[in-house]
């Protein structure tokens, strides 16, 4: 017969572990989240002379923007505080779930707010109009740093803000960011360094294939434009969006 101490001894050891593995739940920190995710306080059990601690750090509320917008996390710090890509960087939208490119404000980097660029997406129909002239484009066209694909596949290998699933967005997609009480007619304070410029889309016209929709954020209104950037064509900024 087990002694009362050893039977007490017992039960205390299987509270413990119980307790330790959640009860035979499983707990997964949120890897994308705008609010923080836990980490880590410290609570420490004693039994017998056996210590066992557990490590229950919360991050810190993301910051507030004054919009449908938030920061992206991006983890916690040794200090427990939540950490959050900068806006340059992307931008969440709370109300669609997507989550958007951000531009900055430097020439020399890749998502510079005025690199001006091809639509090309396919070698077959032709898609560039130069000067009058529909022509077919090369597979070297669409990929080059030039055009909307390259552009794509650059940021993607820079792994933006944790990801590399990046893609260019449909009409109606960007049309979600149009706000008519703003100049550029976006908000601002979200996606700072926007232009008053075309961007593109990856919704093709069903009038010709040198043709592709675009959304203005001069006038919050979309329209169909040449594909091509020169000879005729006013090419179009990228916004992209996963």
């Amino acid at each position: 017969m087990k002694s009362p101490k050893l039977a007490l001894i017992a039960i205390t050891l299987a509270a413990l572990l119980t307790a330790c593995s959640g009860g035979g739940g499983n707990t997964t920190a949120p890897s994308d989240s705008t609010t923080g995710g836990t980490d880590g306080g410290t609570t420490t059990t004693t039994t017998d002379g056996t210590t066992t601690t557990l490590v229950t750090t919360t991050c810190t509320p993301s910051p507030a923007l004054p919009s449908q917008y938030s920061r992206v996390f991006k983890g916690c710090d040794s200090a427990g505080v939540a950490q959050y890509y900068d806006l340059t960087e992307c931008v969440r939208d709370n109300t669609t779930g997507l989550i958007w490119q951000g531009q900055t404000n430097t020439g020399s980097e890749l998502r510079y707010r005025g690199r001006v660029l091809n639509n090309y997406d396919s070698t077959s129909g032709n898609q560039n109009y130069n000067s009058g002239v529909p022509t077919s484009v090369s597979d070297f066209q669409i990929n080059d740093l030039t055009n909307s694909i390259g552009f794509k596949n650059a940021v993607n290998a820079t792994n933006l803000c944790g990801s590399n699933a990046w893609r260019l967005p449909t009409i109606d997609e960007l049309l979600g960011l149009v706000k008519s009480t703003e100049l550029p007619k976006i908000d601002n304070a979200a996606f700072p360094n926007t232009q008053g410029y075309f961007y593109a889309t990856s919704t093709p016209s069903t009038t010709a294939s040198y043709l592709a929709w675009v959304v203005n954020f001069n006038t919050g209104t979309s329209s169909q434009n040449y594909r091509n950037n020169g000879g005729g064509g006013n090419g179009a900024l990228v916004r992209l969006v996963r």
